[in-house]
């Protein structure tokens, strides 16, 4: 799925153990929640290495529910 990523300046790059803390929940869930589209995409660092941009998270947390209907699947 192809989101649209706005990059606030200053953003910075989570890992998922930042992630799974903010979020509050396990990695299982978290990662089914991406491939769901329910979460936000992760960034790749490269071949082992990802993350998700602060911004991004902090609107997830903020308002789930808008930020999912933001980031639908046309």
């Amino acid at each position: 799925m192809k989101s649209k990523r706005t990059t606030v300046p200053g953003d910075r790059i989570l890992r998922l153990p930042q992630v799974l803390e903010r979020v509050g929940c396990s990695r299982s869930h978290w990662w089914a929640g991406v491939r769901a589209g329910q979460f936000p995409e992760s960034v790749k660092l490269s071949e082992r290495v990802t993350g998700w941009l602060e911004s991004e998270l902090d609107s997830f947390i903020a308002d789930p529910e808008a930020w999912q209907a933001a980031h639908k699947q046309p």
